[in-house]
């Protein structure tokens, strides 16, 4: 067996000792997590995620301010906890043995009357021998919060016992989440906001306070009372390892952000990832498109040093950012390969502000001008549940088939020009009188008519003639006089003076027997009570005669005997205007159903083949969707599958950034404060980035055989 130096075994002591002295976890604890973790996270790592952090902060807030029940503060421990076993995605809490169950119970949440104590929306998972496992559903948005307390079943059982002997009703107990939880949570979260990462790492400290105990009822830790009482640098993380892993042969990792079009949103992506990279510890080297840094980044750069700037980004790493010069720009990037980890351009590809890399990159972020070809939604699709009785569904079946109908008889049969004239004067003319009769004549005689105002503007003179024009569109509900006051037949000749003029210059002899035919027409309409757009009865009788005969096979197979009964009750409603499915909208009930993986995989490699993106490169590919709606971001879990199904157009990993992002308008705030939810997707952009090429080369060797390549004018095979 080897024997290992004496100075690796004291280095290995010392550093499992000074772990300890901090977390307050024991020694062999210590010196496990160092062995299977290393110190690329530091020696007592910070949660690396904003979701983390905000739950380790709102654990301790509970335990420094509980509601409902007394504070619990033994000598020797930080509320109650003797220690902690934190990793940068993990934190178990070490309560003191006799005190387990107290703990617990102020963490869970409980209710007594309009009050709720704990954490909002905490959960107990799974329960070992020696472990509980702490769930925050609907609160960490797409990566895991990972907590846990060191307890057993007996400890839970003690805990709800604790409670009810307290006059509390545990939440957490039932399903689903209690009425108040959801909105108390999103209080708390954003009243620890700008502490949340002191609070976190108190709690991940524990044994800083066993000597002091603290008074954090009405104040939040200070960066002061988290330093570790030792030198900073001997637990910061030693980024050597992660450095070596990233940088190839060639020097740092190169990310070229792929765009096809200005304005989706490749600076967001850019900045986004190299913050996101920062709180990896790494430095991120941006290589922005002129002009980038003369805008709204201008006021958080914090230091210059020649072509580079440094932003300003609360983080273990960096961020530096240069404006990009395209004579150069070859020296730029192995100048930025020198200083950084990961070196990201923006943007390149072909669009009117992109370039063309003079290297090869490592990983392309690829952003796609989307046309949509799914519709509102692509990981979900409407599903219409029906639950009309049957004469209405088929009301309702009959009324939509019409509308086609009477489309395709409009355009087979059209009406002849002196016809479309006629309409449009009654179209307009009810417009006018609508006017004219909403107020006096004094105020009419005063103001004009509305064409007299339409007569000063080109483009609404245009519209006005323009049949069935959308911006003289006529409400069915305006008021007319009655036709027996004889009043209309005085505007209408009114009517038709004004319109003379523009009427004969446009429609030359049609404008005489228009006018001549209308009066008449437009009074015998009236009194029959028709919409201006209504068809005259004799001809809506006939296309409705029609229609019956036309549908009369199909309605028999889909509706059997309700037809023809049913079908009559209809034309008759539908003659004198009513809609039989009128009041019965409540009974059509619309879900969200998910849809299959592969159909969004095709939804996705038709948009990326349809855009004026370039075919990604042979390198590792991250497809990343900009500006989505929260309400239809997929899973990590939805992302993976999809990635898998797109492999062979080229795709690598798929990522989806919210559709709130707004580091192009405010680009400081995404580096100084980023909301949580952004910060953990772009967290997650930061290491499909750091690990996409690990991915690509097993996708790569999994991928099957395409067709055949084309062939340049040589004859050469090409990809």
């Amino acid at each position: 067996m080897a024997v290992p130096e004496q100075g690796a075994t004291m280095t290995h002591s010392s550093r499992a000792k000074l772990r300890a002295s901090v977390t307050g976890e024991p020694y062999q604890l210590a010196v496990e997590w160092i062995a299977a973790h290393g110190l690329a996270d530091g020696l007592v790592p910070d949660a690396r995620l904003p979701a983390q952090q905000l739950a380790e902060a709102a654990v301790l807030f509970a335990l420094a301010r509980p509601q409902l029940l007394p504070v619990l503060a033994p000598t020797g421990t930080l509320y109650a906890l003797t220690g902690a076993e934190p990793s940068s995605d993990l934190l178990t809490l070490r309560p003191a043995k006799e005190h387990t169950a107290a703990v617990v119970a102020r963490l869970l949440p409980a209710q007594l009357g309009g009050r709720i104590s704990g954490v909002p929306l905490l959960r107990t998972g799974r329960v070992t021998n020696t472990t509980i496992e702490l769930h925050l559903p609907g609160a960490s948005g797409m990566e895991a919060v990972q907590l846990a307390i060191r307890g057993t079943r007996v400890h839970r059982q003690q805990t709800e016992q604790l409670q009810v002997e307290a006059g509390l009703v545990p939440l957490w107990a039932g399903e689903g989440a209690a009425s108040g939880e959801p909105a108390i949570w999103q209080d708390l979260g954003r009243s620890l906001s700008g502490s949340a990462a002191r609070w976190s790492q108190a709690l991940r400290r524990p044994a800083l306070f066993s000597l002091a105990h603290p008074d954090w009822s009405m104040s939040a830790p200070t960066r002061r009372e988290v330093t570790a009482p030792v030198e900073a640098e001997r637990f910061a993380p030693r980024s050597v390892t992660p450095r070596q892993s990233l940088r190839g042969e060639r020097g740092a990792l190169i990310v070229a952000v792929t765009v096809g079009s200005g304005g989706t949103g490749g600076t967001t992506v850019a900045l986004g990832t190299a913050a996101a990279l920062a709180r990896q510890g790494l430095t991120a080297a941006v290589v922005l498109e002129p002009g980038a840094l003369e805008g709204p980044l201008r006021e958080h750069v914090v230091e210059t040093t020649g072509d580079w700037a440094v932003l300003a980004c609360p983080a273990a790493g960096r961020v530096e950012a240069a404006t990009r010069h395209a004579t150069r720009l070859r020296q730029q990037l192995h100048a930025a390969q020198e200083r950084a980890d990961v070196v990201i351009v923006d943007p390149t590809g072909i669009s009117a502000s992109g370039v063309r890399l003079p290297v090869g990159a490592d990983v392309s972020l690829v952003i796609p001008l989307e046309k949509t070809t799914w519709g509102a939604w692509l990981w979900s699709e409407h599903q219409t549940l029906d639950h009309r009785p049957d004469e209405v569904r088929m009301a309702a079946w009959l009324s939509e088939r019409f509308e086609s109908f009477m489309r395709i008889y409009m355009q087979a049969q059209p009406l002849s020009r002196v016809e479309v004239l006629l309409q449009l004067l009654e179209e307009r003319f009810a417009l006018v009188a609508a006017e004219r009769n909403s107020g006096t004549a004094s105020e009419y005689a005063e103001s004009g008519d509305l064409y007299g105002e339409i007569l000063d503007d080109a483009e609404l003179l245009h519209e006005w003639w323009t049949p069935h024009s959308s911006a003289f569109a006529c409400d069915p509900d305006e008021t007319l006089p009655l036709e027996e006051e004889a009043v209309l037949d005085v505007w209408r000749v009114e009517f038709l003076q004004r319109m003379e003029v523009e009427g004969r210059r446009r429609s030359g002899p049609d404008w005489e027997a228009a006018a001549a035919a209308w009066p008449a027409r437009s009074r015998g309409r009236h009194r029959l009570g028709l919409h201006p757009g209504a068809l005259d009865p004799e001809l809506a009788e006939r296309v409705r005669s029609g229609f019956l005969r036309h549908v009369a096979g199909e309605a028999t197979e889909q509706w059997g005997e309700l037809w023809p009964g049913y079908g009559q009750v209809w034309a008759e409603a539908s003659a004198r205007g009513q809609d039989l499915t009128a009041g019965w909208e409540k009974d059509i009930e619309i879900r969200r159903v998910r849809r299959a993986v592969d159909a969004v995989a095709a939804d996705l490699a038709s948009v990326l083949a349809k855009s004026h993106v370039p075919s990604p490169p042979a390198v590792a590919t991250v497809l990343v969707r900009n500006r989505v709606r929260r309400e239809d971001l997929g899973s990590a879990e939805q992302l993976e599958a999809a990635s898998g199904h797109l492999v062979q157009a080229g795709i690598t990993a798929l990522c989806e950034i919210p559709s709130d992002m707004t580091v192009r308008e405010r680009a400081g705030a995404a580096l100084l404060s980023p909301k949580p939810l952004l910060a953990e997707v772009f967290d997650r952009l930061a290491v499909l980035v750091t690990t996409a090429t690990d991915h690509f080369s097993a996708r790569a060797a999994e991928r099957p055989e395409g067709p055949p390549g084309r062939r340049d004018k040589d004859g050469r095979e090409s990809t």
